[in-house]
């Protein structure tokens, strides 16, 4: 038996325009882009942070010595958690934004602190049901509490009982 289906085309009504450094972009490079829950649209480059309201852009930049600034240049992961906190992930930190306040607080790596990331590199961001954000780096796995800020570095033993640091690629919550 044969079955044919016809099926019709409608017009979306999506339009699309193309946004550069023209308008106002830091660079026509963009790793990430995230819209928040207020609508805003962030775009991560190598050059800032840019927050677009849809006619004109911000610029964060890191400001060396600013801790109220974003921890670095490059922002190549955009996540916002269920509180409506901004983390930016970068190869030099993490940064979270308070849009409310626009406050930023930086988090990095120390070999000589334990309540630190495990690696400066993030490489990803989820979220799970218990108030924690799980970020990934290029040198192993942490664990925020979202409303503490304390930081602990997940241990992933190998083979044996030694602790191993991993790469962490991909985080997807089992909620």
């Amino acid at each position: 038996s044969v079955q044919s289906f016809a099926v019709l085309s409608q017009s979306s009504g999506i339009h699309f325009n193309r946004i550069t450094i023209n308008q106002g972009l830091s660079l026509s490079s963009v790793y990430c882009i995230h819209q928040d829950s207020k609508g805003f649209m962030w775009f991560g480059t190598e050059d800032g942070l840019n927050k677009y309201d849809g006619k004109n852009f911000r610029i964060f930049r890191n400001i060396p010595g600013d801790t109220n600034s974003i921890s670095y240049k490059w922002t190549e992961i955009i996540y916002e958690d269920r509180f409506g906190m901004l983390w930016f992930g970068s190869r030099r930190g993490l940064t979270k934004f308070d849009p409310v306040n626009e406050i930023f607080c930086q988090y990095y790596a120390d070999a000589q602190d334990p309540g630190s990331l495990a690696n400066d590199t993030i490489t990803a961001v989820a979220e799970d049901t218990g108030n924690n954000l799980w970020v990934g780096t290029a040198g192993g796995l942490n664990r925020i509490n979202i409303t503490t800020g304390a930081i602990e570095r997940i241990s992933i033993k190998g083979n044996g009982t030694q602790n191993i640091d991993l790469r962490i690629n991909v985080l997807l919550p089992d909620n």
